[in-house]
């Protein structure tokens, strides 16, 4: 009998976690464009400590941003 092993991980999901990556990317890419508009202004007004949120927070970063860290 021969038996063949399954791979620990399937194709489909290393392809869709990578679309999921690329995504956040994107977003946060955008974000920080935003963040860095000259009329933009941002709650603490630091705009330095809201990008790190942005990029090492990933989707709650950016969310957060989104919904508290802009003024106006």
């Amino acid at each position: 009998m021969v038996v063949h092993a399954q791979p620990a991980i399937s194709l489909t999901t290393v392809i869709f976690g990578l679309v999921l990556i690329v995504l956040d990317l994107l977003v946060a890419m955008r974000f920080l464009q935003d963040l860095y508009q000259p009329e933009r202004r941002v709650i603490g007004g630091d705009k330095s400590v809201w990008a790190v949120i942005i990029v090492f927070g990933s989707f709650l970063g950016w969310t957060a941003y989104l919904l508290v860290g802009r003024e106006g």
